[in-house]
């Protein structure tokens, strides 16, 4: 039996070999093109993540989702590894240039480069909202609200700089690697490029507004910033939006128009946005009445709890992670007891596992629901008892 408990414990699928992984299940694995040894998980010969001083560190590039979703990408992993114990999950480049301990001079690049991806982000999102420029430099031109876009830079370097111990100066010092585009239009599904150049200042530089413009230009960028936030709200009749924005009373009554139109907006899209999600919830439910069947789906189950069913003596759950019965009910047994005794149970020290996962806790929450947390997995209690009332356990 001990031989058979063993065999099933060996990972199927490759969502279960990154969670085997995550948690150091074995010195080394291998389920079709995925397989880890040591601290190294890869996909063929691509590395795609590196355990390495308490960090799992992802490679961020790495996306097989292909044209149908049903692959894998760093979200994939992160996912996986999301709640080990003692193990943060981070996403990086150049993986094959890390050796077995993090120099400080790793640490200080795996920072730069996720405040560079947190910049990039920002920039690409608001250029194409808005598709304007006032200094090519300057790509915080395209930001409506200074104080928010300054927050999510500090709030990026001061949560990497926390998680990898490197001092703030060195961050604050650094110029970010991003092209600044004006982009003229969007055509034939590509964008007209005028031209190129650099951010060329470090960051402590776009962390102070006061340095940015004179009074003219700042003047221009607030006009330009106003504009587009109500560009082709209302249809403009015998004026234009340089005259409306100059006459204090003619933009107040204009704001007024536009958000009323905005707020009719926003219902409709809020009322087409719930019927889409009412449609996907059906679609996901009959996936997984075919997953409880036994069908095998490719489609991640998100939008849903976590449910379990049975194959064999292994227990399977909708996050592709397997578990022997034997383990679950031992577990189950502590759970009803903290149930019944009202008191929750929280890894401190002494741990509880489930095959090959660590339980993290046994609690309930601000609902007053109980569940199990084990690694990324949240289980509630109206699963855990559907799951033995479907399968006629006597636990």
């Amino acid at each position: 039996m001990e031989k058979q408990i063993e065999k099933n414990r060996k990972a199927k699928t490759s969502i279960e070999i990154m969670h085997h992984y995550a948690h150091n299940v074995f010195e080394s694995e291998k389920v079709g093109d995925y397989w880890y040894e040591g601290n190294c998980l890869y996909c063929n010969s691509y590395l795609i993540a590196k355990q390495i001083d308490g960090f799992t560190i992802i490679e961020k590039n790495f996306n097989r989702v292909g044209a149908f979703g049903n692959g894998n990408n760093s979200n994939t992993i992160m996912s996986a590894c999301q709640g080990v114990e003692n193990r943060t999950p981070i996403l990086y480049t150049k993986l094959r240039s890390l050796g077995d301990k993090l120099t400080d001079e790793d640490r200080l690049n795996i920072v730069l480069f996720n405040v560079n991806e947190a910049m990039s982000e920002i920039y690409d999102h608001y250029n194409r909202l808005n598709k304007l420029i006032i200094d090519k430099r300057l790509f915080i031109a395209y930001i409506r609200d200074e104080e928010d876009l300054i927050k999510t830079i500090n709030d990026v370097i001061k949560l990497n700089c926390k998680l990898l111990n490197v001092d703030k100066k060195l961050v604050l010092n650094y110029i970010p690697n991003i092209t600044v585009h004006t982009i003229v239009k969007y055509t034939n599904w590509s964008d007209t490029i005028t031209s190129s150049s650099k951010i060329d200042k470090p960051i402590s530089y776009y962390l102070k507004p006061s340095k940015w413009f004179n009074k003219k230009q700042r003047y221009e960028l607030e006009f330009k910033l106003w504009k587009s936030k109500y560009w082709n709200t209302i249809t403009l009749h015998n004026t234009t939006y340089r005259e409306i924005y100059d006459d204090v009373e003619k933009r107040k009554e204009f704001e007024i128009s536009c958000e009323q139109h905005k707020a009719l907006e926003k219902q409709r899209k809020l009322l087409a946005q719930e019927e889409h999600s009412k449609k996907q919830l059906e679609l996901q439910q009959e996936l997984l009445d075919r997953w409880l069947s036994g069908e095998k789906i490719q489609t991640y189950l998100g939008a849903l709890p976590v449910h379990l069913r049975l194959k064999d003596d292994i227990i399977e759950t909708t996050k592709g992670a397997n578990v022997p019965i034997s383990h679950a009910k031992l577990l189950y047994a502590k759970f009803k007891e903290c149930i019944i005794n009202d008191k929750s149970w929280v890894y401190k020290g002494h741990s509880l596992h489930i095959g090959n996962y660590t339980v993290q806790e046994i609690n309930k929450n601000d609902n007053g629901i109980w569940y199990i947390q084990a690694g990324c997995h949240y289980i509630k209690q109206e699963q855990i008892e559907s799951f033995i009332k479907l399968n006629n356990l006597n636990w």
